[in-house]
């Protein structure tokens, strides 16, 4: 029996998160219109809940430029808390093959067309996980938080949409905490 929950639930859920977190990016324009087409124009469909869409652009994407962005600021105000330039040196290293990795995913996402032609076994999920003591939404904790939970989803659920419901805010998530960080640098 084909369970439709467990491709529209997660799409749903990620949806709904990223616009209660606040603004308008490009990113929630990308999955509203997903969203639309699949609760909207392709309901009843199995077909249409398994097309990418703008899914290849929007969480990998925009996702990884938007989460390199904040990585980035991050380690630049390291460097300035630190004044050292190897920790944000590494950051940066790092966040360059994340971004990288993000655009590979975004290919394959397209090249797939379809979210049943996408397994464990023909995306390697980039792994970037760093530990740190200080637990503020300053040192980028949250942002490291989901991403470590997006990635936990995807590689236990092997075949599924789970992930999406952390994936498709987790770029909000990143502008949110380098626009608290702007603003307290300011007042």
């Amino acid at each position: 029996m084909f369970d439709v929950g467990k491709l529209t639930i997660p799409l749903f859920v990620g949806t709904v998160l990223n616009w209660a977190l606040f603004g308008a990016l490009a990113v929630q324009v990308c999955d509203s219109r997903d969203t639309i087409v699949t609760f909207g124009a392709g309901w009843g469909d199995p077909d249409s809940l398994d097309r990418v869409g703008w899914a290849w652009l929007s969480v990998p994407i925009l996702g990884s430029t938007i989460a390199s962005v904040g990585q980035i600021f991050f380690a630049w105000r390291i460097s300035i808390i630190g004044d050292t330039l190897y920790i944000p040196a590494l950051i940066v290293a790092i966040t360059t093959v994340q971004y990288g990795a993000g655009i590979w995913t975004g290919v394959d996402i397209i090249r797939a067309g379809r979210f049943s032609l996408l397994k464990f076994d023909n995306l390697k999920p980039p792994v970037n996980l760093l530990h740190h003591r200080q637990l503020s939404v300053e040192t980028g904790v949250l942002c490291a938080l989901f991403a470590i939970v997006d990635l936990s989803l995807y590689v236990a659920f092997d075949g599924n949409n789970y992930h999406l419901a952390t994936c498709i805010w987790l770029s909000k998530v990143y502008s949110n905490s380098m626009m608290v960080v702007s603003v307290s640098l300011f007042f």
